[in-house]
C-alpha cells in the first residue's frame, strides 16, 4: 500500500492538471458569448379536462437553458470578478442562487488537512467530486428558476420524455420517427447532459441522468465518497475526528445548507454540549442526505 506521502504526491500531480483544465473552461466563458435568459421562449399547453394552462420553455429554449447551465458551471470556479458580477446580474442571481467558488479556498483546505499529519485527503478525486456536485446543483437551480413544474417535474423534461416516447412508439410500429427542430433540440439537451458527466448510453439512460440532475438532491452521490474513500486517518485513533476534519470543507462547498462557524454557533442557543458536538452531528446528517 502506498504511503501517505506517495498518495499526496500522486494526487497533487493529477490535481495540478485538473486545475489547469478547470481554469481553461472558466477562461472560455466571456460576457459576449454568455447566453441571455431573456431569449427564452415560453409556449402554452392547455389541459383538455381542466383547461388549466401550463407555460414552459420551447424545446429550443430548453437547449438555451442547458447552455446557460454549462457556462455558469464552467464559470463557477472563475477567478474573474468582472465576469462573475456580469453573470450574477444577467441571471439576476440571489444570494441563495450564487454557486461561485474561490478554488484557492478549497485548495487551502486540502493543504490544511494534509499538513495535519493525522489525515490525508485525495485532493484530485475530491475536487472532481466537488466540481460535478456543483454542476448538478446549478442545473437544478436553473430548472427551478426558468422552468415551471407539473407533478413535481420540470415541464421541459416532461416534453423531452414525450419526444422519446413518441420516437420509440414510431420505431415499434416500423415507422421512421419524426425529426424536426424540436426533437433535435431534445436530443441535443440529452447529449449535453450525458457528455457533461461522461455518460454514453441510450436515450432512456440519458433521460434518467437528466431527471436526477433536475432534482438537485445529489449529496448522496458525492459527499459520502469524499468522507469514506478520499479522506483517511493515520490509524483508528483518528477515525472519530474525521467529522471535525471534513466539516470545514463541507461548509465551503454546500451552499444550500447553513453550517455555522464557531462564532455564529457561540452566539446562538444550542442544545449541543460543544461546537465539536455540533460539527459531528452536522456531518452525520449531511452523510445521510438522499
Amino acid at each position: 500500500m502506498a504511503s501517505s506521502e506517495d498518495t499526496i504526491k500522486e494526487s497533487k500531480q493529477k490535481l495540478d492538471s485538473l486545475i489547469v483544465e478547470i481554469n481553461e473552461m472558466a477562461g472560455s466563458i466571456t460576457e459576449a458569448t454568455f447566453p441571455n435568459p431573456a431569449e427564452i421562449i415560453y409556449v402554452t399547453e392547455r389541459l383538455k379536462r381542466s383547461k388549466e394552462a401550463f407555460y414552459y420553455p420551447s424545446n429550443e429554449s430548453s437547449f438555451l437553458i442547458v447552455e446557460i447551465w454549462r457556462q455558469y458551471w464552467f464559470a463557477a470556479f472563475s477567478q474573474n470578478p468582472q465576469l462573475i458580477q456580469f453573470i450574477k446580474e444577467r441571471l439576476k442571481l440571489t444570494d441563495a442562487e450564487d454557486w461561485f467558488f474561490n478554488v484557492n479556498d478549497i485548495m487551502n483546505e486540502f493543504d490544511r488537512i494534509n499538513a495535519s499529519g493525522n489525515f490525508v485527503i485525495d485532493s484530485y478525486s475530491t475536487l472532481v467530486n466537488i466540481y460535478n456536485y456543483v454542476g448538478i446543483k446549478i442545473f437544478s437551480l436553473l430548472l427551478r428558476k426558468y422552468v415551471k413544474e407539473r407533478n413535481g417535474e420540470p415541464l421541459s423534461i416532461d416534453r423531452i420524455r414525450n419526444d422519446i416516447d413518441t420516437a420509440n412508439y414510431a420505431k415499434r410500429k416500423g415507422r421512421i420517427p419524426i425529426q424536426n427542430k424540436d426533437t433535435a433540440a431534445s436530443e441535443k439537451v440529452l447529449e449535453l447532459a450525458a457528455e457533461a458527466f461522461k455518460e454514453t448510453n441510450s436515450s432512456k439512460d440519458k433521460f434518467r441522468i437528466l431527471q436526477s440532475f433536475a432534482k438537485g438532491t445529489c449529496e448522496a452521490l458525492y459527499l459520502p465518497q469524499i468522507y469514506n474513500e478520499y479522506l483517511a486517518g493515520n490509524g483508528k485513533y483518528y477515525e472519530g475526528e474525521k467529522p471535525l476534519v471534513v466539516f470545514n470543507l463541507f461548509r465551503l462547498i454546500i451552499k444550500d445548507r447553513f453550517l455555522k462557524d464557531e462564532e455564529t454557533y457561540s452566539a446562538t442557543n444550542s442544545t449541543f454540549t460543544s461546537y465539536n458536538a455540533y460539527r459531528k452531528d452536522a456531518v452525520k446528517k449531511i452523510l445521510k442526505l438522499k
